[in-house]
């Protein structure tokens, strides 16, 4: 059975997560305090669902970014699009996807250290690049119409405050079937959000 565990919002300055067991209640009421949604595939996945576990509306305008792209000859997935466009994430966490999600969190509710703080930073990943996906695709639409607009600029996506526990990506990995190379050494240390997130 599906369940919701994570919920990542981003506002151009600030991230904001809501976890399960924490304050994903605090989701419903802050949400409130936008009027546009973007997402990738939101209309299909992220909405629906939410509406359906939080039992919130969400009649908020919405731009489902995975249209756009598409019309605009970008497809093959979020993390495809994003390596298209220069937008790379970081180390190992480019390798998870949301198969590997659920089995973090899994290994979090056993006490797996650092299992939530790699979840926390995977899901921020897939926020904190949609501004820049946003503007890439209202840059290229207004370059085509008969008069001027000023371009939208790229702004660089913020530092994560999450690091990721990088032994355990690749067990996760391994364990979906996904495993990609050599898997660091038990033992091997955790790489903190100033390591990983600078340069």
């Amino acid at each position: 059975m599906s369940q919701l565990t994570v919920v990542g919002l981003y506002d151009g300055s600030q991230p904001r997560m809501y976890i399960r067991g924490e304050n994903l209640d605090r989701f419903a009421a802050e949400i409130d305090e936008f009027t546009l949604l973007v997402t990738y595939n939101g209309k299909l996945f992220d909405l629906p669902f939410l509406r359906q576990e939080l039992g919130i509306p969400l009649t908020h305008a919405h731009i489902d970014l995975r249209y756009p792209l598409a019309a605009l000859g970008y497809k093959g997935g979020l993390k495809k699009i994003e390596r298209t466009l220069g937008l790379e994430r970081e180390g190992p966490v480019a390798l998870l996807d949301g198969w590997c999600a659920v089995l973090l969190w899994q290994y979090h509710r056993q006490g797996e250290p650092g299992a939530l703080e790699t979840l926390l930073r995977y899901n921020l990943e897939d926020v904190i690049h949609l501004p820049a996906l946003l503007a890439c695709v209202y840059n290229t639409r207004v370059r085509g119409l008969p008069f001027s607009l000023p371009a939208v600029e790229f702004l660089p996506p913020p530092a994560t405050p999450f690091g990721f526990n990088e032994s355990l990506i690749y067990r996760v990995l391994a364990e979906t079937g996904r495993g990609i190379g050599v898997a660091p050494q038990k033992g091997e240390r955790t790489a903190s959000p100033q390591e990983t997130s600078e340069g």
